[in-house]
């Protein structure tokens, strides 16, 4: 659902000229398993993996084209940024990844967006298309970012974890 802008730009004669813009619909959530019970990216064994060569991609549907596009952003100190692979924890936290606020600019707040996560191994290879290891969920999030001022980003209560398995 888009929500329409509407600017007017008054001349000395008397006259305005009005502009519309149409402008996305950027909802909001909270990206990350830390708070999430039982709900790691493993290997095929069950065993939490983690550490500088495993990776997950944040993609979402959009609605209009029935596509999951990986163009989403994450805010960090009031500004937007490109979202793009992001870490796997290791250590005592493997299994872990944490973005913090992501925002999708083309699915409304309030919405229930799909959201599909991507995880792979870097050594098998460096997309998750010619990745040998790899594994991906798609879960559903309730966005935030409702009114004015905004509500909060809603938490991801449905990730249930995913497995990086070896693919023929």
């Amino acid at each position: 659902m888009n929500s329409m802008v509407v600017s007017l730009s008054c001349r000395a004669l008397g006259w305005c000229l009005g502009a519309v813009t149409l402008v996305q619909a950027q909802g909001t959530f909270l990206c990350g398993n830390a708070r999430l019970r039982d709900a790691w990216i493993t290997d095929c064994a069950g065993t939490p993996i983690g550490g500088t060569n495993f990776v997950v991609e944040v993609r979402a549907e959009n609605p209009q084209t029935h596509q999951f596009d990986g163009h989403l952003e994450y805010l960090a100190g009031g500004e937007s940024k490109p979202l793009g692979m992001v870490p796997i924890l290791g250590g005592k936290h493997a299994g872990l990844f944490s973005v913090g606020t992501v925002r999708i600019p083309f699915v409304a707040p309030g919405q229930e967006a799909s959201v599909e996560f991507r995880a792979w191994d870097r050594t098998t290879g460096p997309t998750f298309e010619t990745a040998k290891r790899r594994g991906s969920v798609v879960t559903k999030v309730r966005l935030g970012g409702v009114g004015q001022p905004p509500t909060m980003p809603s938490p991801m209560t449905k990730f249930v974890g995913l497995k990086v398995c070896p693919v023929p």
